[in-house]
């Protein structure tokens, strides 16, 4: 069935693994699709890239089962180049690969854009360049009101909570979040972003996460690096990060001075960057997390909501059944009331 405004309708498995053999097609999903039982193959790779666009339209995609045996490119797609993927939902998704390993995407470059993309209940097992939702970003392509709710391993560098490596100039992530646990036996490794260089804008993004790692462990990011990347309006809230060198609140190490500019951590014994505070970035107790008077450059920016005294910055969109990841005390679920 081909849609006017939304290309060819994809309602089942068989649909929707069809994108390979046209990945340069419009696609939408028609209908709510349920992966339970099915060993899936990602869509497209390196040598064929997803170069068309999929619109979601809110639906989603139940019981995403991956595993590569250990090879590259994990996820519902493998490659996306100069593509476009909106408004996808993924419910217990388990994806499990080697090197470009994430819940929508292993690796997307040449300008591709994702937004209103999340996981739920997911566990994401790779090994180099993996993150909740995108193992790998590059090249000018943006990630945007998308968030992680699950658990991150992986036994590689380059290791986020929600996207593993987010690369070069004009690449940029913005009002997306990732709450639950990330973990490698290597480096490199964030509660948002696993590394961060050559000049991305992150911005509007929290983590709270548990984080552990080696070298380079962070509450938000692992290492970030360049002058021209920078850092706005984010926090890391998890107050949960270990590992055995270079490890600090916000960001386990930076290099050629990034700029963070109205960026928090909650308080938790570390530094804000590594053994060192940094400006820029400013630690709060649990209180203080939930005082809208230190939230004043979110709230005029007009991107976050927050209930003084009881939450910390959130967005409404993001609202999970009707509740809220609040930190502090502990990353739980509450309610908003």
């Amino acid at each position: 069935v081909v849609n006017a405004e939304f290309g060819t309708l994809i309602s089942t498995r068989a649909d929707l693994a069809a994108i390979s053999e046209n990945p340069s097609g419009i696609y939408g999903l028609g209908a709510d699709i349920d992966l339970a039982g099915t060993d899936w193959t990602p869509l497209c790779n390196d040598s064929s890239p997803f170069t068309g666009t999929l619109y979601g339209r809110g639906h989603t995609i139940s019981n995403l089962t991956v595993d590569t045996g250990g090879n590259y490119y994990a996820g519902l797609f493998g490659y996306i180049s100069g593509g476009t993927v909106s408004d996808v939902r993924f419910v217990n998704p388990v994806v499990r690969g080697g090197t470009y390993t994430g819940t929508l995407v292993g690796r997307m470059t040449g300008a591709s854009t994702v937004s209103g993309c999340s996981a739920i209940g997911a566990t994401v097992e790779g090994g180099e360049r993996t993150g909740g939702l995108v193992g790998d970003m590059q090249d000018a392509s943006t990630l945007a009101r998308s968030f992680f709710l699950g658990d991150v391993t992986a036994t590689g560098q380059y290791i986020g909570g929600l996207v593993g490596v987010v690369y070069k100039s004009g690449s940029s992530v913005s009002e997306c979040f990732a709450c639950g646990s990330v973990s490698s036996t290597s480096g490199y490794v964030g509660g948002l972003v696993g590394w961060v260089g050559s000049g991305p804008a992150i911005s509007d993004c929290y983590a709270l996460e548990r984080v552990r790692g080696t070298d380079r462990v962070g509450g938000f990011v692992g290492h970030a690096e360049t002058s021209s990347t920078s850092f706005r309006r984010c926090y890391a809230a998890g107050g949960d990060t270990d590992g055995s060198s270079n490890v600090g609140g916000f960001a386990g190490y930076q290099s050629s001075s990034p700029t963070f500019t109205d960026c928090f951590r909650l308080a938790d014994g570390l530094a804000d960057i590594g053994a060192n505070d940094h400006a820029g970035i400013t630690d709060l107790d649990a209180a203080g997390m939930r005082d809208t008077d230190n939230f004043g450059a979110f709230l005029a920016s007009g991107r976050w909501s927050q209930i003084d005294g009881k939450t910390q910055p959130y967005f409404a969109w993001g609202l999970v059944d009707g509740g809220f990841l609040l930190s502090g005390d502990a990353a739980t679920i509450t309610g908003l009331g």
